[in-house]
């Protein structure tokens, strides 16, 4: 997985082998000490997106990973629908 940097804003995309995208990840900073995440499927409703919050955008980027079927390592909070 790559992820793309804009600002205090990370974003990238899961794929399947056959290149289609299966998840979306989005890490952005929320405060000096704060990074929020969330992971989605394309075309689900967002009520079942993961999210949460992380200390750093490392433990953020790892926490968006965990959305997808494993514990974030770092995570302080993790809310939403089950991936």
């Amino acid at each position: 997985m790559i992820w793309e940097r804009e600002a205090d804003a990370y974003t990238a995309t899961m794929e399947t082998p056959a290149g289609e995208v299966s998840f979306h990840l989005t890490v952005e900073r929320l405060s000096a000490q704060s990074w929020d995440w969330m992971v989605w499927q394309p075309g689900e409703p967002t009520t079942l997106a993961r999210y949460g919050t992380a200390a750093t955008a490392q433990e953020a980027m790892g926490g968006g990973g965990g959305g997808v079927g494993r514990s974030g390592h770092g995570v302080t909070e993790a809310r939403g629908g089950v991936i």
